[in-house]
Formats: C-alpha cells, structure tokens, sequence
C-alpha cells in the first residue's frame, strides 16, 4: 500500500531557489518567499488554520495527503518558540510535499495576498533569504502569535536539569563526558521529559528494546513494529542507554564530537522515513548542550 510518506522529501535553504519547505531559526517558508511563521521581535507568529487552508487549496487543490499540514505547523511554531530547531525541521519532514513545480509556484504566487498581516513578505531580504529587518509590533490578520501557547520556558528548563542532574552526573562521571551533554540528548529525546514514552514509561533516551534493566517494551504509536521500553526511573533509563552507547561516546567532551559519534552510530539523528542523517542534528544537539551548560554551572558553583 502507497503511502504519502513514502515520498521523498527535503527542507530547502532559505534562499530564492527553494522549492518546498524551508524550516530553520528564522521561522518556516513555502517556497522562495512565501512565510508561514515569522520570528519577530523575539517570537514566532503563523500564518492561521483558515488562511494556510486557502493557501494550500490555491496551491495544491484539494490535496487529502495535507490535511495535518496545519497541526505539524503548530507543533513546529512551538518547537521554534522554545529554540529547538532540531525537532522543528523534524517536524516538518513530516509535512508530505515534493519540490514544487512551475505550476504550483505560479499558484502560489497567486495565493501570496493571503500572507499580509504583521510582516511584509515583499520585505526586503539578504542574498540568503534573511529577513533584513524584524517585522511590525502589531498581531492582526491571518497572523496567529505565539505568545500563550505551551512551549519550553526558561523555567521548566530550569526544573528539567535541577530533577535530573544528580542522575544524570552519575552516568556522566561514567563515561568520561560533562553532565550537560548527558541532560541535553535526554532533554531532546524526550521533549524535555513531556514525550509520552518519557512521562509514562521513564524513557527518556528514546531507547528501543530489547534493552537492558527494561520493565516492559510497548510498541511505538507511528510504527507499532517498534518496541520502545520502559523502566523504572529517569537514573535507570540512563544507565541503560549509557550501557548501550559507552564505546560511541565515551571521553567525548566535545559537544559536536558528542553529538556526531551518537549520529554516525544510527541510533540517533537519522530520518526514520530513508534513514538519513538529519542535517540539523550535531549543531542542534550541540547548541542545547551549550544552553545547559549555563543551568549546571550555576548548581555546581
């Protein structure tokens, strides 16, 4: 049986060649210059359900394969809200869409008076596609802002690394690496300990089974071929994954080196859908172990 998802698909460069999707720390695109969400002075806004509908209808015409175009771009909104660009372009992987043809970037050029309120996307942008100017303070129109949605605070980062640091420096004592890279992978995969796996079953590692000190394994919701395990503790579910990672990782203090090892092993930062390396991942996984490092050094002083 076919499936949307068997497509390949790509994220583009934010720059005028682009022909699909463009996910990255200044919000997301749809084609050369069409935004979806604009990062504005210091959060992100999206273009609305009812706006990115028109839009897609224009575009693509009734396209059943996007249905959850809009709901992918919530989570996405969020994860760029809270700094995680990793998980943001993940998510939009997830989006079904093949480079765009003439036609469709016709249609969309058509579509463009639907993306007109609290930026201009006839704003000037660099040689890469940069906005080269924040947009207005003003929310109004088919801009939905950011502000009130859930998302990651300083805060609840904050409450994630002091829960978890005393475990979390015991496996890093282990294999020779700072505390910060061992609290950012699990921070990551475990969507800051809100994933269901992390608060029902204490994966915070993403590990599947068989695995050890486990207490059961549970098929994942996207792929119930997988079995995902449970365990009994955030400290259990570290010593597992360390248990299963020691020669990748061990004595790897840098955050890229850290970050690359656990890629090239497979076991992380791989696309699940053709098994490729996210481009995204090492500097993501770096960038929130940097972010961390600030929160541990002021528990440890």
């Amino acid at each position: 049986m076919n499936s949307p998802f068997a497509e390949m698909r790509r994220l583009y460069d934010r720059d005028p060649s682009a022909r699909g999707l463009v996910v990255d720390a200044e919000g997301v695109m749809l084609g050369p210059n069409y935004v979806l969400v604009a990062r504005t002075n210091g959060s992100y806004r999206r273009l609305n359900a009812a706006a990115l509908d028109r839009l897609l209808k224009v575009t693509f015409g009734n396209d059943h394969t996007l249905r959850r175009f809009s709901h992918v771009l919530d989570r996405i909104t969020d994860a760029l809200a809270v700094g995680d660009v990793v998980k943001a372009q993940l998510l939009g992987l997830e989006i079904p869409l093949r480079a765009l043809d003439d036609e469709q970037l016709i249609r969309l050029q058509t579509a463009s008076s639907l993306i007109k309120a609290g930026f201009d996307p006839d704003q000037p942008r660099d040689e890469r596609g940069q906005w080269t100017a924040e947009g207005g303070g003003d929310v109004r129109g088919d801009i939905e802002p950011v502000a009130g949605r859930t998302g990651h605070t300083p805060a609840e980062k904050e409450h994630f690394v002091e829960a978890h640091l005393a475990d979390a420096q015991k496996i890093a004592d282990e294999l020779g690496v700072p505390v910060e890279n061992i609290l950012a992978l699990s921070a990551l995969e475990s969507n800051w300990g809100d994933s269901s796996f992390a608060s029902k079953g204490n994966n915070f590692f993403g590990i599947h089974c068989p695995a050890r000190i486990a207490l059961d394994c549970v098929p994942a919701r996207e792929n119930p071929k997988v079995k995902v395990a449970t365990f009994a503790s955030y400290a259990n579910s570290a010593r597992s994954f360390a248990a299963a990672n020691r020669d990748t990782i061990e004595g790897k203090s840098d955050p890229r080196e850290f970050a690359a090892a656990l890629q090239n092993s497979g076991k992380f930062g791989i696309d699940p859908k053709d098994g490729s390396k996210v481009p995204a991942y090492v500097d993501g996984v770096a960038a929130t172990i940097r972010s961390i490092r600030a929160i541990t050094a002021r528990r440890q002083t």
